[in-house]
C-alpha cells in the first residue's frame, strides 16, 4: 500500500511538470517595441501672428559680428530716426519697436564680441557721447550735454533666417558728423552745432 501510494505522488509529480513546461509549438512571448514620441516643433514667438512682430522672412545677416557692424553703421547715419525698411532687415521684432524722441550724438565708436554660441551672440557697443539731441518749446532741436563714455550691449538670436537684433530697441547712436551734416534737416539750433563740432575736435569727451 505504501509502496502504491508512493508511485502515484510521483506519477502526479511528473504529469504536472509536463504540463507547466511549454511545448515546441507553443507561442513566444510577445515583446513591445518602444514607441517613437512625435513632438511638433513649436513655432518661434517672433514667427506667431499672435505676436504681432512682422520678422521679414527672408535670409539675411550670416555672422553676428555683421549684423552689429550693419547696424552701427545705419544707426551713426541716422536711418533709425525715420521708418526704413532698414529695421525690419535688422530686428527680430520690428513691429514692437518704439518711437524715438530723442538721440544720442556720439562718435569713437567701437564693436567686440563678448559671446557666441549656435543661436545666441552678445556684442558690445563701446563709444563717446556728448549727451543726447531732442526737441525744445519752438520744436527746434537742441543738445542737452551729458559728455562721457557709453558702453552697451547687443543681443543678438539666429533664426532660419540670419540674425536678429533683440534688444536694444533703437537707442539711436546718431554720428556728430551725420548731426552737423545735416544740421538743417534735424532743425538744430546754431549753438548746438557749435557744441557739437568742437565735441568731435577735442580728444575724449
Amino acid at each position: 500500500m505504501r509502496i502504491g501510494a508512493f508511485l502515484l505522488a510521483i506519477a502526479c509529480v511528473v504529469a504536472c511538470d509536463r504540463e507547466s513546461t511549454p511545448g515546441k509549438n507553443a507561442e513566444p512571448p510577445r515583446v513591445e517595441k518602444p514607441r517613437a514620441a512625435v513632438v511638433a516643433a513649436a513655432t518661434p514667438w517672433y514667427l506667431d501672428d499672435a505676436e504681432g512682430c512682422d520678422f521679414l522672412r527672408a535670409q539675411r545677416f550670416q555672422d553676428p559680428l555683421e549684423l552689429a557692424r550693419y547696424y552701427v553703421e545705419q544707426d551713426s547715419a541716422g536711418v533709425f530716426l525715420r521708418t526704413s525698411p532698414v529695421s525690419d532687415s535688422v530686428y527680430l521684432c520690428p513691429s514692437h519697436l518704439p518711437g524715438p524722441d530723442a538721440f544720442q550724438v556720439v562718435k569713437d565708436t567701437k564693436l567686440r564680441v563678448l559671446f557666441q554660441a549656435d543661436t545666441t551672440a552678445e556684442v558690445e557697443f563701446a563709444g563717446l557721447t556728448a549727451g543726447y539731441v531732442t526737441s525744445d518749446t519752438t520744436n527746434h532741436m537742441i543738445l542737452v550735454p551729458r559728455p562721457k563714455a557709453i558702453v552697451d550691449t547687443f543681443h543678438l538670436m539666429k533664426t532660419q533666417f540670419g540674425w536678429r537684433v533683440e534688444s536694444p530697441q533703437l537707442h539711436d547712436w546718431v554720428s556728430g558728423y551725420t548731426v552737423v551734416q545735416q544740421a538743417d534737416t534735424f532743425r538744430l539750433r546754431p549753438g548746438t552745432v557749435d557744441s557739437i563740432k568742437a565735441f568731435l575736435a577735442r580728444s575724449g569727451v
